[in-house]
């Protein structure tokens, strides 16, 4: 579980590290997304170049959906416009979750700072749908500015977490 924390800590970090606009960087071979809302810059991510991304608009959020090339973990980052808190974060992605994992119980948030920006994490033991095979769950809700709320979760076991800790650092 300290593996799973930190390891989205790390993540966290050098996703809030930054801001710039809503969009995907195309000459940046699909590494570089950018998150903006109605009034500008938020933040970018860069992911290696051997992860994949992609963008997805659904009904009240955009959401970016990233995997490395063995499709071992998978990281999304929602910008959604109803969960104004954690709890209503946790539940729109407990429908999300629903469709892939089940016997899943995340643990009480725990609130923090990143880089002057208030998050909550909380994580996950679960088993997927599919297969039954035990793996990690990561949750955070972050507000890198005033109405402007994200979530970051992660499905994966330890093994693969740890696989791509290099990637995620870097």
């Amino acid at each position: 579980m300290k593996k799973l924390t930190s390891l989205l800590s790390i993540f966290a970090i050098v996703l809030l590290m930054t801001s710039v606009a809503f969009a995907q960087d195309e000459e940046a071979q699909a590494t570089d997304f950018y998150f903006e809302d109605e009034n500008g810059p938020v933040f970018y991510i860069t992911f290696p170049e051997t992860w994949t991304g992609e963008w997805q608009e659904v009904e009240g959020a955009s959401v970016l959906h990233a995997l490395p090339k063995d499709e071992s973990l998978y990281i999304s980052i929602v910008a959604v416009h109803d969960a104004k808190d954690f709890k209503s974060a946790a539940e729109m992605i407990d429908a999300i979750l629903a469709e892939v994992v089940t016997d899943y119980s995340f643990s009480d948030p725990q609130a923090g700072t990143l880089n002057d920006i208030p998050v909550q994490m909380s994580e996950a033991k679960a088993k997927l749908k599919e297969g039954g095979e035990e793996t990690e769950l990561g949750l955070m809700f972050f507000t890198p500015k005033e109405n402007a709320n994200y979530i970051l979760y992660s499905i994966g076991s330890k093994e693969a977490q740890a696989a791509h800790k290099d990637e995620i650092d870097a």
